[in-house]
């Protein structure tokens, strides 16, 4: 699969692959800033109940001990769909610096 954004790849990975390593996880943290932010896609927290929602595009078992370590609560795991991922995928994009240079569609001209 490959995810475009203004005529420019951002992302190309199987399915299945995509499928199995992207993850939402959910739960309570009093100090999220324990969960190490810049290892998440995304981290977001609901102001009214506290919870929070982490994204991980490297999902593995071990990551629930981790956070748990950290602080982390209550934690659920969820799967993505491909059109959520398509909308990390495409903010991540966003906040790159200008140092990754985009890959354009359709080759050298």
């Amino acid at each position: 699969m490959a995810f475009l954004q203004e005529g420019e790849i951002s992302l190309i990975e199987s399915k299945t692959r995509l499928l199995q390593s992207w993850r939402c996880i959910r739960g309570r943290c009093r100090d999220w800033l324990r969960l190490e932010p810049g290892e998440w896609v995304a981290i977001e927290q609901d102001q009214a109940n506290g919870e929070l929602r982490l994204v991980t595009n490297s999902w593995n078992v071990a990551l629930i001990n981790q956070l748990r370590e950290a602080g982390l609560t209550e934690p659920e795991v969820f799967p993505l769909s491909l059109e959520e991922i398509y909308s990390y995928v495409i903010r991540m994009r966003g906040r790159k610096s200008a140092a990754s240079p985009a890959m354009p569609l359709g080759g050298a001209s």
